[in-house]
């Protein structure tokens, strides 16, 4: 992991968040709403790597912190 996506991955342990999150709590970290990551997913753009646990429309889906972090940091502008 780049220096970027270990802070990121740090700060978002520091706020509480498991290594293994929702969609739930993916949301909150990506400041989108449920809906809008049930479309990314079914699209597969614009999303980091999940896990879907089963093989059911409504089955589960977990995402790994540190690929979270990794996709933010790739995924952010820096701005002076």
């Amino acid at each position: 992991m780049t220096k970027s996506s270990e802070q990121i991955f740090e700060d978002l342990v520091a706020m509480g968040y498991p290594l293994m999150i929702n969609k739930k709590q993916y949301s909150e970290i990506t400041n989108q709403s449920i809906s809008t990551v049930n479309t990314k997913i079914s699209n597969g753009r614009d999303i980091c790597k999940y896990l879907k646990m089963g093989g059911k429309h409504n089955s589960q889906v977990l995402f790994n912190l540190r690929d979270v972090a990794e996709f933010l940091s790739l995924h952010s502008i820096e701005v002076a």
